[in-house]
């Protein structure tokens, strides 16, 4: 019967009747490595190419490991192919991938005994796993002066599955079709930004871009036309809110114009609402309602809300007015 010698320290003792003796002995038995611990874990994946990470075996056949040998196939193939004989490391970035097909990657371990069984991985497909995000919302203006305007606008509401590196923002005189980008000397990463160097009593347009690692999504909505201009004052709160029609998922609300608009044009309202006993305030319209009435919908049935709605002209927003 063949029996497996482990390695490790073993104890001898002999025995008679003037007494005994113990011995230690270190036994190490060398042979080819245990195969890599997975499992083989993938991570950058992208358009044709993929890293793999794996753990170094846990008998190491008393030898130290000196490299792995990578392989893959295509999971609709039998056959293997070589990927490297010469990764020093346990993590690897296999490229030259076809970005739509399937493939498995196996992984072994060699010492100067040989090379261990290999550790087969899941499949995994080289393609970006996430998609370029949802458009930002709707720019407006927070401040105004003769030569710049800033403005701020909602992140979008699904990034697509990989984080927004940084936004474009493009402006253009009103109703002009030539659209200009905003040169910046750092990439705009907080959803606000002043652009400047712009012509005095002109008006405006902007709109946004967000870009993640898939590229760049699509434009947000054209902002109102902001006028270039010294601020005179926001407009006042709207007089008066009134509920004037609930059913269990909607409220329609109406509104009076605020006494004092701010010497300038209204270019719409913003509705907000509070849920309950909470105190954060989130935006219902992503574009200034242009009337004096609106219509919320997709409300939770029972659940009690609060809302306010405030003016905007060329400076800014106005104070808020809250539902009586």
């Amino acid at each position: 019967m063949l029996t497996v010698v482990i390695s490790g320290v073993y104890s001898v003792e002999a025995i008679n009747p003037s007494g005994s003796k113990r011995e230690s002995v270190k036994v190490e038995v060398f042979d080819t490595p245990g195969e890599p611990v997975g499992p083989i874990t993938f991570s950058d994946i992208s358009e044709g190419k993929v890293t793999l990470s794996w753990n170094p075996p846990e008998n190491d056949g008393c030898s130290e490991v000196t490299h792995y040998i990578i392989e893959k196939r295509e999971t609709s193939k039998i056959s293997w192919t070589l990927v490297t004989d010469e990764c020093l490391a346990s993590t690897y970035t296999a490229t030259k991938l076809i970005k739509t097909n399937e493939y498995q990657f196996r992984v072994s371990a060699v010492n100067r005994f040989g090379v261990s069984r290999p550790l087969d991985s899941a499949p995994v497909i080289a393609q970006m796993q996430y998609t370029v995000s949802d458009s930002p919302g709707t720019p407006d203006a927070t401040d105004v002066d003769g030569e710049s305007i800033t403005i701020n606008w909602a992140p979008p509401t699904h990034d697509g599955g990989n984080p927004v590196k940084y936004y474009i923002v493009e402006r253009r005189e009103k109703k002009t079709g030539r659209w200009l980008k905003v040169l910046t000397r750092k990439p705009i990463v907080e959803a606000a930004h002043r652009v400047t160097h712009l012509t005095e009593n002109v008006e405006y347009e902007f709109r946004v871009y967000a870009v993640n690692d898939a590229g760049i999504g699509a434009p947000s909505n054209i902002s109102m036309p902001i006028k270039c201009a010294e601020p005179t004052e926001v407009p006042d709160a709207p007089s008066i809110v009134n509920v004037n029609d609930t059913t269990n998922t909607s409220v329609s609300l109406e509104w009076t114009r605020p006494a004092y608009d701010g010497g300038m044009e209204i270019h719409g309202y913003i509705i907000e609402m509070c849920k309950g006993s909470e105190i954060e305030w989130h935006r219902v319209n992503e574009d200034l309602c242009g009337v004096t009435k609106y219509n919320v919908t997709g409300l939770e049935t029972g659940a009690e809300y609060k809302f306010r709605i405030c003016a905007v002209n060329s400076v800014g927003k106005g104070r808020s007015q809250r539902n009586s």
